[in-house]
């Protein structure tokens, strides 16, 4: 059985741009969850933005069009499962969005991360600091420290 958790998109971006705060980090994080057995959970507004920002920063359409690729090469495999975000979904987000104060983007990813009850894996300072008391989250760092990685 898999180890299940949720993932922002912050995680997935600094994974893949070179330039990013966390890049190094973020990068050995995604090849232990590929390598082990987990699947990550993220709604679909998650790979929305991943590809976007993806997209303006390298412009390289190609690229994008091969990183869209993965992730559904991912979600076949099921290392990666795509959360639809429903309209039962909706009273849920309500409350997170009014108890954290946070972007809708986050907002969605903390409602996901709270109905399925996964933890939650984000460098958002915002996130980290006010969602945990509803939600277990931690770093990508955190995460690795506790299998020694």
């Amino acid at each position: 059985m898999a180890n299940n958790i949720t993932i922002d998109s912050s995680v997935l971006i600094s994974s893949l741009i070179e330039d990013e705060k966390f890049s190094k980090i973020s990068k050995r994080f995604i090849s232990f969850l590929r390598d082990g057995n987990y699947t990550v959970h993220a709604p679909i507004t998650v790979l929305l933005e991943v590809l976007k920002v993806y997209y303006r920063k390298t412009t390289n359409r190609e690229a994008v069009n091969f990183l869209y690729q993965r992730f559904m090469d991912w979600n076949i495999t099921r290392k990666l499962i795509i959360i639809n975000v429903e309209s039962y979904f909706l009273i849920q987000f309500m409350e997170i969005q009014r108890l954290y104060d946070l972007k809708t983007a986050d907002a969605i990813i903390a409602t996901t991360a709270h109905l399925l009850k996964y933890p939650l894996i984000t460098w958002d300072e915002k996130m980290l600091k006010h969602c945990k008391r509803k939600i277990t989250c931690m770093t990508p760092k955190t995460f690795l420290k506790k299998f020694n990685k």
